[in-house]
């Protein structure tokens, strides 16, 4: 270290030596430095030349500035980097060294840089450059464009436009204010292509395999071809040849793409490779169920000029569409031989079959349900399957597969098979199952009284087998072995009541088995212990209704009855005779008639209604009277009580009394019917009511004017005679005042008539529908059918048949009768509805006529102007009125036989239309009948323009029958070819003609004048203004001097350079040896090139280069291999901000560099010959890498076990793969993994981050400490409470493997260090209590709040209005508590409510308890009782009966209760409506007599008035009571 006061004595003794040496160094002259440049600024690169001027001096030290030195006198620098670089001379001699320097400025050139707005396109449009130039040293003033296709331009950002398809390349120079210039090149940058697809290909062939030429005709540059010729073959010649081996319209698609870009072109031509082929349609016209049937034929091949058809059965036709008939349905083989020409014909043969259905089937045994497979084994043209199977399923299927479900075990299966046009045949086949059937019927009844035998017989059966065994279980196990039998009938004893379900199996000799299992077979029952029912009355007047109701019990309760028959006009003798049978009279359960005799429902309702109706003769027999009679008195009503079959009986007495209205009815005709078919209808009325004393009202109303006709009054009969049709009403209405009973009725007396109204026309047409019409009507009654005999042996008949479109198949003379019918209905003395049927027929006759037209062409195929005659074959009953031809061309004709001539090359549609005297026509129509035949001579050529020497090839596109050809050329060349070829070996301009014939000697002729255009090829010359450049870029013009006239250019250049125009100018970016190439053409196409092989030379430095090890980690050594030519100086930039230059002569091979930093980086390498012309070359890219690894963890201490989740930080240059290490035998690939730590332990987690870059990667190790937690178990009363209250608190650790080293409590500042506390809360509100636990030597801490809520306790409080209700009265109940927020209430009556003011009705006298309790969240509760009074509001029932049998009990027939009320009158009365008791005083009674006589036993009626204390109300009360001796 120097200190201060040692730095001073240095500095004097360094002076003192200066100072003795001075007079030494006076005595020689010192060196002095100098120099100058050839140049001290420039463009880079510059090479400068250093020239030492120095004096005095005996060595040179240069240091260039560019971090080179030098030793020599004079020297010399590449700077090619731009900057500001100082050069200094150091000159040494005697004395002190001499320094000069110098300044040199090396301006850098702009970045040249530019875009076009597209750099492909498909068709021609102006494309915009911009300059995207950047300045360094001074701004960009000059451009130098030169678009690659001879056309320059200097503006700034100039549009061009390309003339020609191709590929061009753009080069841009541009030169700043300090001249220092700059280029690009963006090589086949443009891409300009329309290209167009097409092509010609010969199409008519008479035989294959056929070799097809296809000539492409596509424009464009640089294509590819892709043929694809429809039969999934492919080529990529550019005109190739295809052989097709069949006759086809084939599409072909040419697809043509300019390599290189995405313009392509489409085009799909279809190729028709011919020939003639015979075809034919028919249709089948058959009646299923004859054997002959028609076949209709037309020939379809087109054209037709001939055809031969041979039928199957013998017969043959010429005709080009006929219909045959054949006798019997069978297989036919039709030929047809079609002829176009005398060498073009073709034969095809069909076959029709009949159909003819047939079928096996087959079937597994022993599987019910039986599962069928079938074989459709049937024969016919185009037929379609369908299958009706017995069990009502259908299919369409061919070959079906049914299952049929046991029972039946007895299949049919029918098959109808259809053909195309509706004809049919069926097969029907019949067949059985080899299955046991079980089967079960009982020998006894199966329902009655426990215990019950019952004997079962087996009525079981088998197809085709025995049965061999059977097996019953009577589904009774409490029988023990009993249980099972194993006879074929067998019995069994049901001893207890119950439902019993009986199973038998049975088997057959081939082992298949069946079961049957009989739900509920067997029921027993047992008899109520109690036998009653109730009636609200003893009495009844007739065709009123009373109620009745079964009352019976059973022991046990569970049992109920299933059963009941009431009986309602019985006797006193019993009708159930067995106990284990019900009576027949009584019906099935559900019948609830209020009108039958017999009912079944427990609960009936009976209308007393019953009455007999009887005929009579009068007058000796003249007259005929219909009667009836009620049947009233007294009865006894049976109910009949059942379960399981098991029935008991009880009867009691019913009197009907007898007040019946009837009207009697007095027939002359004896028809004992009020429905009548006309009128007039003449009938005796009379009264024939019982136990009446008053007639009401007795008549005959007229329904249709609602007039009464008459008023009917005494007991003789009144005869009345019903003139007009209509309905009439006959009403009656009796009463009897003193058995309290009225009664009426109405009766319905029905008079039709029918209006017949039909029209049947005179006369019709066959196959014509007739219109046949009855709209007849009834006047009263209802149309119930119609129907019509047409006079054939066929009718209809229906409920709507108003008209009738009827058909005629036969001529002659018909007579039709039409019927109508009609209903009536009329009632007598309330029996069912009267229906009478009506009728009436109308006759006619009807005459019918026919007419069918039909005719003949000899043939179907005819010349332009000839003559077709046309032969009629009709026939018709009556002679004919009209006769009208339509041949197609708007033309027609009446003749019979008529001739006609076409003119239209078409085919002609041809009808018939006839009508006869009668009026009847008919029709016949043949479409395409006559088809015209003219040749039309056309063609086309796969080219007009052509070269000298070309062929071209014609097509023959003409159309025609049996056609021959004639060509010329134009140059003295024919053929007679279809499709011709020829050579042309002459330039000049040529007609061509054909003309064409057909076989029936017609021609057409086509001229194409000046249709084929023939040049030379032409002679290629050219020149350059000068071939050789001293650098690059290089700029050249070039000059065309071809021979002919050219029309096109195409030049190319090399490195992508082409040209269109005729003298263009193209520039040469890079040093070498270029060949150019001219392409020229005429208008047709002729083209000619000529290639100069090194014809242009542009000189300048180029080279090659490797580099070895151009990825790796940090520092990373890389060697850059060389190998340059024609170069003098070159400078690298390692991309990373390190630039070197060198000789290349002193380091000509390789250079070093290292890479310290991380990076993509992009090397440069600048080089410079002796010209200095320059090249900068890209190199490939540099991978420098370096890896660090790190990460974070969510937690790195772990108070539970669970879960991590880590965050990977590792950085790099380029993307990393990882490895993670958990330390427990768990590892992991993902960048940020989350894991689950499962033990507690301290784990050492790696993680290793490798990159991609090979051998780059980088490890970290981090701690994570894991504890386990605590079981904690937390127990507290409740969260909600009253005050005062004791929270008390305990927690447990479930888990003793983890200590707990601190716990405690806290609550408002009072802290207990405890598992358990207690805390006395004396206030409301929310109250919170805080627990803490540490653990894991305290690292790890529990903290957790609980809150809990303080509530006042609640107060049960209410009250209730009215305060003194009654019976009936709705009490409204009113709560007042405090703190309450549910509420029960609960009633002596064991009512209950949850509702806040509930409402309660009480429906008997008393007092009551009420209690209220009241409750919160707090589950503390509080309860409030009340006493509610209910006075009595309402008389309570009278007894149902007494017994005035003076034993002192139930011996008054008395009030036994009452409310709050006083009685006004209490009055009992019989059942003929007498009065036998009457009082206004609740404390009296009746003692069962009247006027000191004891009534009858039997039902009495009473009733009850009084006024309600309370209320003020006045109540009444009916009821019964019996009297009972």
């Amino acid at each position: 270290m120097v200190t201060k006061a040692s730095s001073t004595f240095l500095k004097k003794q360094i002076l003192f030596l200066v100072i003795l040496l001075l007079p030494s160094i006076a005595l020689f002259a010192q060196a002095t430095a100098n120099f100058t440049a050839d140049i001290l600024s420039g463009c880079a690169p510059v090479l400068v030349n250093f020239t030492n001027n120095s004096s005095n001096a005996t060595s040179y030290s240069w240091d260039l500035g560019n971090g080179n030195t030098s030793s020599n006198m004079h020297t010399s620098a590449l700077y090619a980097q731009p900057g500001i670089y100082t050069v200094k001379l150091t000159a040494t001699g005697v004395g002190a060294p001499s320094i000069k320097t110098a300044t040199i400025v090396v301006y850098g050139p702009p970045s040249a840089e530019f875009k076009a707005n597209k750099t492909a396109l498909c068709g021609n449009e102006p494309l915009t450059f911009t300059d995207l130039s950047i300045a360094q040293s001074a701004g960009v003033n000059a451009w130098f464009w030169s678009f690659g296709d001879g056309q320059i331009s200097n503006a700034q950002n100039p549009t061009h436009l390309y003339n020609q398809d191709g590929k061009y390349s753009v080069y841009l120079q541009v030169t700043d204010a300090n001249g220092c210039k700059a280029s690009t090149t963006k090589t086949n940058h443009i891409n300009i292509n329309q290209p167009k697809a097409n092509f010609a290909a010969d199409s008519f062939v008479c035989a294959v395999p056929a070799d097809i030429q296809f000539t492409n005709k596509s424009s464009g540059l640089n294509l590819s071809y892709l043929w694809e010729f429809g039969d999934g073959s492919t080529s990529t010649a550019k005109s190739p040849v295809h052989t097709y081996n069949a006759f086809d319209t084939i599409p072909v698609k040419l697809t043509i793409n300019s390599v290189g870009s995405t313009c392509s072109s489409t085009i799909t031509k279809d190729i028709r490779i011919t020939r003639y082929v015979a075809d034919f349609s028919y249709t089948a016209t058959c009646n299923n169920s004859a054997q002959n049937f028609t076949l209709n034929f037309s020939n379809t091949s087109n054209p037709v000029v001939k055809s031969e058809w041979t039928f199957g059965d013998g017969d043959t036709s010429t005709a080009k569409a006929i219909t045959h008939q054949y006798a019997s349905k069978g297989k036919y083989t039709i030929t047809l031989k079609s002829t176009y020409s005398n060498t073009c014909f073709d034969t095809v043969v069909k076959t029709y079959e009949s159909p003819n259905a047939s079928f096996l089937y087959s079937s597994l045994p022993c599987k019910a349900p039986f599962k069928v497979n079938y074989t459709n084994t049937s024969k016919g043209t185009g037929i379609s399957s369908s299958w009706n199977f017995s069990d009502g399923k259908t299919s369409t299927a061919k070959n079906p597969t049914t299952t049929f479900t046991a029972p039946p075990y007895s299949a049919r299966s029918i098959l109808t098979e259809t053909n195309t046009w509706g004809c049919a045949d069926i097969d029907t086949q019949y067949f059985s199952f080899p299955m046991p059937i079980a089967v079960v019927v009982p020998d006894t009844p199966f329902t009655g009284c426990a215990p019950l035998t019952v004997t079962f017989k087996s009525n079981s059966y088998a197809y085709n087998s025995n049965i061999v065994a059977y097996k019953w279980n009577f589904g009774d196990p409490s029988s023990g072995a009993n249980n099972t039998a194993s006879t074929k009938n067998s019995s069994h004893n049901f001893a207890n009541a119950g439902l019993y379900d009986v199973k038998l199996f049975v088997q057959n000799d081939s082992g298949c088995v069946d079961s049957t299992v009989y739900k509920k077979l067997v029921k027993t029952g047992i008899k109520p212990s109690s036998l009653d029912f109730s009636m609200s009355d003893d009495s009844t007047c007739y065709n009123t209704s009373k109620n009745f109701n079964d009352l019976s019990t059973y022991t046990p309760s569970s049992v109920k009855a299933n059963y009941w028959c009431w009986d309602w006009y019985g006797d006193n003798a019993n009708i159930l005779l067995n106990e284990n049978k019900k009576p027949v009279s009584c019906p099935d359960s559900g019948n609830a008639n209020p009108n039958s005799n017999y009912t079944s429902v427990k609960t009936q309702t009976k209308n007393f209604n019953k009455k007999e109706a009887y005929k009579t003769l009068v007058n000796g027999g003249s007259l005929y009277a219909y009667d009836a009679m009620p049947d009233t008195g007294m009865h006894y009503i049976h109910m009949i009580v059942g379960n399981n079959g098991c029935y008991a009986e009880v009867k009691k007495p019913f009197f009907v009394k007898g007040t019946m209205a009837s009207p009697n009815f007095v027939f002359p005709n004896g028809d004992f019917s009020l429905a009548s078919c006309n009128p007039p209808l003449n009938i005796g009325l009379s009264n024939g009511s019982s136990q009446y004393t008053n007639t009401n009202y007795f008549n005959v109303v007229n329904n249709q004017t609602n007039d009464t006709i008459t008023q009917i009054s005494g007991s003789d009969t009144n005869f009345i005679n019903l003139s007009k049709a209509g309905t009439y009403s006959i009403n009656i209405s009796v009463s009897n005042p003193v058995l309290q009973c009225s009664n009426s009725d109405s009766k319905t007396i029905a008079i039709d008539s029918i209006t017949h109204k039909v029209y049947i026309p005179k006369k019709g047409c066959l196959n014509t529908p007739v219109k046949l019409i009855n709209m007849s009507t009834s006047s009263y009654g209802q149309i119930s059918k119609k129907a019509f005999d047409f006079g054939n042996g066929e009718t209809i008949e229906g409920s709507n048949i108003d008209t009738v479109n009827y058909v005629y198949g036969d001529t002659g003379t018909f007579v039709i009768k039409s019927y109508t019918f009609s209903m009536v209905n009329g009632s007598v003395n309330g029996a069912d509805p009267d229906y009478k049927q009506c009728s009436v027929m109308h006759t006619d006759t009807i005459h019918i006529d026919g007419v069918k037209a039909k005719f003949s062409v000899p043939k179907n195929m005819y010349c332009e102007g000839e003559t077709v005659e046309f032969s009629d074959s009709s026939y018709s009953t009556t002679p004919y009125t009209l006769r009208r031809w339509r041949f197609g061309d708007n033309k027609t004709s009446s003749q019979i036989n008529p001739q006609h001539k076409y003119y239209q090359i078409k085919s002609y549609d041809v009808s018939y239309v006839l009508q006869n005297s009668a009026g009847c026509k008919d029709s016949i129509y043949f479409p395409n009948l006559i088809t015209l035949s003219k040749p039309n001579a056309d063609f086309t050529q796969n080219k007009t323009l052509a070269c000298y020497g070309d062929t071209i090839r014609f097509t023959n596109t003409g159309t025609g029958l049996g056609l021959n050809y004639k060509w010329d050329f134009g140059q003295g060349d024919t053929s007679n070819l279809t499709h011709p070829r020829n050579i042309y070996n002459q330039a000049g301009v040529f007609n061509v003609a054909l003309v064409t014939t057909s076989s029936y000697g017609c021609k057409d002729t086509l001229l194409k004048t000046a249709l084929i255009d023939v040049e030379n090829y032409p002679t290629v010359k050219f020149g350059i203004n000068d071939s050789v450049g001293d650098c690059s870029p290089f700029l050249a013009t070039f000059s065309d001097s071809s021979i002919t006239n050219i029309t096109q250019w195409e030049w190319n250049f090399q490195e992508g350079n082409v040209s269109f125009s005729k003298n263009p100018l193209t520039n040469y970016t890079h040093p070498g040896k270029f060949n150019v190439k001219l392409t020229v053409s005429t208008k047709n196409g002729c083209s000619s090139s000529l290639t100069k092989m090194n014809y242009v030379t542009v000189n300048g430095p180029y080279g090659t280069y490797t580099i070895q090890n151009d990825s790796g980690c940090v520092p990373l050594n890389t060697v850059f291999v060389q190998d340059f030519k024609q170069t003098n100086y070159y400078t690298w930039d390692f991309g990373d901000g390190n630039v070197q230059s060198f000789n290349y002569l002193s380091n000509p091979n390789s250079t070093n560099h290292t890479y310290n930093n991380k990076g993509l980086f992009a090397p440069q390498i600048q080089l410079l010959d002796t010209n200095n012309c320059s090249s900068v070359m890209n190199l490939e890219n540099v991978y420098a890498e370096k890896v660090i690894s790190d990460f974070d963890a969510s937690d790195t201490l772990l108070c539970a076990l669970g879960i991590v989740q880590f965050t990977n930080t590792a950085t790099s240059q380029f993307p990393l793969s990882y490895y993670w290490n958990f330390d427990d035998l768990n590892f992991g690939t993902q960048e940020s993994p989350v894991h689950a730590f499962g033990a507690q332990k301290k784990y050492k987690v790696k993680l290793i981050a490798t990159s991609v870059i090979e051998g780059c990667a980088d490890t970290i190790t981090k701690e994570i400490a894991v504890f386990k937690g605590p079981k904690l178990k937390l127990d507290t009363l409740t969260k909600l409470f009253c005050i005062p209250y004791n929270a008390q608190f305990n927690i447990t650790n479930n888990d003793p493997s983890v200590a707990i080293n601190t716990l405690y409590w806290s609550h408002n500042n009072d802290l207990q260090e405890s598992t358990f506390a207690n805390y006395k809360i004396n206030t409301l509100g929310a109250q919170s209590f805080n627990f803490k636990v540490d653990y894991a030597n305290n690292l790890c801490q529990i903290d957790s709040l609980i809150i809990l809520k303080a509530l006042l306790p609640p107060v049960a409080k209410f009250s209730f209005s009215p305060d003194h209700p009654s019976v009936n009265t709705t009490v409204d109940f009113t709560e007042a508590c405090e703190s309450t927020t549910q509420w029960l209430w609960k009633i002596s009556d064991n009512a209950t409510s949850n509702l806040p003011n509930p409402s309660h009705d009480f429906f008997k006298n008393g007092d009551y308890l009420v209690t209220l309790y009241a409750s919160n969240e707090g589950l503390c509760i509080d309860s409030m009782t009340a006493t509610v009074r209910v006075a009595a509001g309402e008389f309570v029932k009278l007894m149902s009966g007494f017994t005035p049998n003076g034993d002192g009990i139930n011996d008054y027939a008395k009030i036994l209760n009452a409310g709050n009320v006083t009685l006004v009158d209490f009055t009992i009365y019989n059942r003929w409506g007498q009065q036998v008791f009457k009082t206004d005083t609740i404390e009296k009674y009746w003692d069962g007599t009247f006027n000191g006589t004891l009534q009858n036993e039997g039902t009495y009626v009473y009733y009850i008035t009084a006024t309600d204390n309370v209320t003020g109300k006045e109540i009444t009360q009916k009821g019964n009571i019996t009297l009972i001796k």
